[in-house]
């Protein structure tokens, strides 16, 4: 959040964001809208539309879900960049929208850096996430 905020990038949700779509509603567990879309924003907003970029901290229970129609659904929505963490792996899934459909920009571990496509100039340091 530092960043976007540093930066003036936009707005950034934590959980509870409920981010409707046409089939479904979800809820990312990390969310950034550019400002253009985020500016549009109250504080009485409680649904959302799709963001530019969605993060979704992968759990058992979701994996179906997280790979399988809200993966097509984001894409369909135009989300510009999904990430799949997985915790108990130390791995982050990079997904970025090309011509409509989510392709795999990289597959990271906890010794890599993950640059952002849509973040403007955001660089995470992957071993801080996985310590």
């Amino acid at each position: 959040m530092n960043h976007v905020d540093d930066h003036d990038l936009g707005f950034v949700g934590i959980e509870k964001m409920i981010i409707t779509l046409s089939r479904n509603c979800y809820e990312p567990d990390i969310v950034f809208y550019r400002k253009a879309v985020a500016k549009t924003f109250t504080a009485d907003s409680k649904l959302f539309p799709a963001p530019d970029l969605a993060v979704k901290i992968l759990s058992e229970s979701t994996r179906n879900n997280d790979y399988g129609i809200k993966f097509q659904n984001y894409a369909a929505h135009g989300v510009g960049e999904y990430w799949i963490v997985d915790a108990e792996n130390a791995t982050v899934e990079q997904y970025v929208l090309i011509e409509e459909k989510f392709e795999l920009q990289a597959r990271l571990g906890k010794t890599d850096k993950l640059a952002s496509v849509i973040v403007h100039k955001l660089l995470i340091d992957l071993s801080k996430v996985f310590e």
